[in-house]
Formats: C-alpha cells, structure tokens, sequence
C-alpha cells in the first residue's frame, strides 16, 4: 500500500535557494510536518506571483528527525540544515527542475481531504492565495495524479506516466512486474495467514499499522502452491520494494540483514546486520531455502 501524497508550503525565495544549490538529496524540514509518515509523497510547493508551482517531490523515508539524525543520514554537516527539530528525508538523489514548475492551470482542480477546505482559494484575480496551502495538506489520489503527471512532463522524472483509468475488465493488459502488487493484494488469505504468524508486525522493522504492511512471497508468486506461510515475509510496503527487487536479503545462518550496495550510505543503511524477527511456530517460520535463493538471485554476500 503507498502512503498518502500531501503538500508543504515554501516561500519563494527559500524555493530559489534551493533550486540553485541544487543540494543532492531529498529533504525538508518544519513541524508542519509533524504528522508526516513513511511511504508518504510529500509535494512542495510554493507561489510565485500568486501562480501554483511545484519546487520538489519524494517519497518519504524518515520522518520527524531530529537535525542531528537528518544530518548524519543526508551526510551533511547538520549546519546545512535548518534549525528545526521536525526533519523529513527521502531516499535518493533528486532532479532538480531549472525553475519551479508552473501548475497553476490546475490548481482550480486540485482537491484535498479535508470537508472544510476540499479546494484552494483563488482569487478573483485568479492569483492564489498562498494562505490555503501554509498547513500540510492531503491531496486527492486523482489530485495527486494530476500533479505527477504535471511533474514528470516538466522534468523527465519517471516517477509515474499518464494518468490511466482502471478497467477492472482489462485487468490482464497491465504491466505486471516479477513480483506484482497486482498478484500480492490479490492474495488475501496468504496476507492473513502471514499477519498472524508475524503478529502484525513488520519483521525488520517492527511497525504495525496493518493498512501499511505487505504480505511479501519470498520466492515470487508463481500460483496458489506460492502461498505458503513459510514463503512469505511480513514487512513494510518500502521494504517489501526494496526486497523484491534485490536491495536486501538475509543471511539464514544467522537470520540478519544483508544490504547491496545500492542502500550503501542511503537512510537504509541502518538495517546491514540487523536481526529479523521470525515466528515463534517452527512450521510458520520462512523458508531458509527461499531465503537463500533470493539471496543467490541477487548476488547479495
């Protein structure tokens, strides 16, 4: 399941600065954010002569930093960052736009969770007041769709193609990865049996918000015989990512994270050598041969 794609406001010239420097990592910082989470998309945006615009957007993957922590994840001197203790990170390097990316056009269209304030506030000069978007807001998937679609076009950033409406009928013509979300959601007596071994919590990372966990095949899904306790893993939708595509795997001799180089010197590189928490039942523990063949798969030692 990803996050929630919400907006934090930037005074212009703090968006130039930014532009300018063009710093080579993702980063953002003001107890607006306080109640950010991991696997959010955080949008900041910033007005312009009273005209909507896009400065930066990533996934988030830490929240509420302290600036010392924000620091020594970002690999920056912690002067660098601003003197605040509400810090938020992505993983990455970013792509910077040359200027911010103008959306105005949309903005009229953009719609928020919210039932007192569902829409921004236009004036009737058409300028934005920038007012609306000073708290950190939720937008509307179909919003939030708008905007990436907006983003991608400006920049080259591949985060997400034109918008596409679901058919439930052509379920068959969507492009599937090796280990699809499609297949895994699809699965919902695997996702129970797996929550119920692991209790409801991630097995790296601890979290328990039900709504934010996958149940993840160890061996990719390859039909209902796939669907064994013992193939699956319980873990955050970020990790279940990273593992499916080989940023991680562990070692069955001693049941701890091994990273690829690929997470080296990341905000994930924290999990090298950490423990896995694994079911109490023998029978419901993972597969030391599955764990083993993603392991081979990917070259991780």
């Amino acid at each position: 399941m990803t996050g929630r794609d919400v907006t934090q406001y930037w005074p212009m010239h703090v968006a130039e600065t930014e532009i300018n420097e063009r710093p080579p990592y993702f980063h953002s910082a003001g107890s607006v954010l306080r109640g950010a989470e991991i696997g959010d998309r955080l949008w900041i945006v910033t007005s312009n002569d009273g005209r909507m615009c896009v400065v930066q957007t990533f996934v988030l993957s830490g929240v509420d930093l302290s600036r010392k922590t924000a620091a020594k994840r970002l690999g920056v001197a912690a002067g660098r960052l601003m003197d605040t203790d509400c810090h938020v990170i992505g993983s990455g390097a970013p792509t910077w736009p040359d200027t911010p990316v103008d959306v105005h056009d949309v903005a009229s269209e953009l719609r928020f969770v919210s039932k007192a304030k569902p829409m921004l506030t236009i004036k009737p000069d058409g300028r934005l007041d920038p007012q609306t978007l000073r708290a950190m807001r939720t937008l509307e998937s179909e919003s939030a769709a708008l905007l990436m679609q907006r983003w991608s076009s400006s920049t080259g950033q591949p985060d997400a193609g034109p918008m596409i409406d679901f058919d439930p009928n052509q379920a068959d013509m969507r492009k599937l990865r090796e280990a699809s979300i499609i297949y895994r959601q699809g699965q919902a007596k695997f996702r129970q049996s797996v929550l119920s071994a692991y209790k409801n919590r991630c097995c790296i990372s601890g979290f328990d918000v039900a709504d934010a966990l996958d149940a993840a095949h160890i061996v990719p899904y390859l039909g209902e015989h796939s669907n064994k306790v013992a193939n699956g893993l319980l873990l955050r939708s970020d990790l279940h990512a990273l593992f499916d595509n080989g940023h991680f795997g562990i070692d069955t001799n001693t049941m701890r994270i091994v990273i690829a180089e690929s997470l080296a010197g990341t905000a994930y590189d924290d999990l090298r050598g950490r423990m896995m928490a694994v079911p109490q039942i023998e029978r419901q523990q993972p597969s030391k041969a599955a764990l083993d063949a993603h392991r081979k798969k990917f070259g991780l030692k």
